[in-house]
């Protein structure tokens, strides 16, 4: 497995990843820092949460 990762990078390429790693690597990204929704999507749910009387998470802007 060693030399899996040690081969050279093809230009533009950021890494050398086994199946799945990318992946588990940006769970936890999102996992800490959250998930970017877009204002047009999140409207509906937070309506929807209004009328049922439940207080939706609190969002934070871009920045």
């Amino acid at each position: 497995m060693d030399t899996f990762k040690g081969l050279p990078l093809a230009d533009g390429a950021n890494g050398v990843y086994d199946p799945g790693e990318r992946s588990v690597g940006v769970a936890g990204l999102r996992a800490a820092q959250g998930l970017l929704v877009a204002p047009k999507v999140w409207r509906e749910p937070t309506e929807s949460a209004a009328k049922l009387g439940i207080t939706p998470p609190e969002t934070t802007p871009d920045a």
